[in-house]
């Protein structure tokens, strides 16, 4: 049996199978709300059919109010990252000042219990994440073997290209390439594990992380031996910290004023020179960047019981 379809069926067809691709990923509109359109959640999707033709890929029509500008720069992972609890967690912005906040908090379902909240900076889990994406890319055990040598070694550098350049690619082309890795993240107590694929042959690469408070922010602990420890950059305040109380040091001994530390008071002088009593490892892992993020220069200049002792020191400041 023969049927013929008129264009306009045929093109009712198209917009019903992008707008059904289109709900599967949420999407950022104007009005900074976030939508999450998943199958199969208890919460109906709610979003602009305007705006949903248009990410789909559609022409906005004529004669039709309102802006329909898609945001390139959406969240990483909506969509993608689940809390410890195994509850889908949503991308939140916040403002503080003239600095923008970005953070993945739990979104819950009417009623349920909010105790148990999971908010987590954005910004370090969406690098955990493309990092792994990278070691992803630059695994050789994830290209098919079955192809020919020349076939497989085209695509193990076409894989290499992709990872080296990864990073200077806009938000919503690194999406796209986790979507196309169908990778899955979930955030553990100790670690943040990042799936790619969905059969038996998915891997998982996890990095060991612990959500910490870092003065009045939520930081990801990250371990020096982790994936991450390269990438890590020095807290400038204290830096700054050490090298004032290497010169309330040096001003104690020699009595010749220092810059650095003019018009502090005897009281913050001294707290400035145990900052000098400080391991030389330790010192060097501040200026390095790989201090526990814990530590903070508010936390070691308000200690006034730092040990003399290097091994009670490495202990006392979280470095063992």
């Amino acid at each position: 049996m023969h049927f013929d379809h008129t264009p306009l069926q045929v093109h009712c067809v198209e917009v019903a199978i992008r707008i059904a691709i289109f709900c599967q990923n949420p999407v950022r509109i104007p009005n900074n709300t976030a939508m999450p359109c998943r199958p199969g959640s208890e919460q109906p999707a709610q979003f602009s059919f305007v705006h949903g033709l248009t990410n789909a890929g559609f022409r906005r029509p004529k004669g039709l109010p309102g802006s329909v500008t898609i945001h390139s720069t959406s969240s990483l992972l909506a969509g993608l990252i689940t809390d410890p609890d195994g509850r889908p967690m949503s991308p939140s912005r916040g403002q503080r000042g003239s600095r923008q906040y970005c953070y993945y908090v739990t979104r819950f379902k009417p009623g349920e219990n909010r105790s148990t909240i999971c908010r987590l900076p954005a910004g370090e889990v969406d690098r955990i994440v493309i990092d792994a994406l990278v070691g992803h890319l630059n695994d050789i055990t994830q290209v098919d073997s079955s192809t020919c040598k020349i076939e497989w070694q085209q695509q193990v550098k076409a894989r290499a290209k992709i990872a080296a350049s990864i990073l200077s690619l806009p938000k919503h082309e690194q999406k796209a390439l986790l979507l196309d890795a169908k990778a899955r993240v979930h955030v553990t107590d100790t670690s943040i594990d990042v799936t790619f694929g969905r059969d038996q042959s998915s891997s998982i690469i996890s990095t060991p992380a612990t959500p910490v408070r870092r003065g009045n922010e939520l930081r990801m602990s990250i371990s020096p031996y982790g994936r991450l420890a390269k990438d890590q950059i020095a807290d400038p305040h204290l830096v700054r910290l050490v090298a004032q109380g290497f010169a309330a040091r040096e001003q104690l001994l020699t009595g010749t004023a220092a810059d650095a530390i003019a018009g502090y008071d005897q009281k913050h002088l001294d707290r400035l020179i145990r900052v000098s009593w400080l391991v030389p490892d330790i010192i060097s892992a501040i200026l390095e960047g790989r201090h526990p993020v814990q530590l903070t220069a508010r936390h070691l200049l308000r200690c006034a019981n730092i040990p003399l002792d290097w091994q009670q020191q490495r202990s006392f400041l979280g470095f063992s």
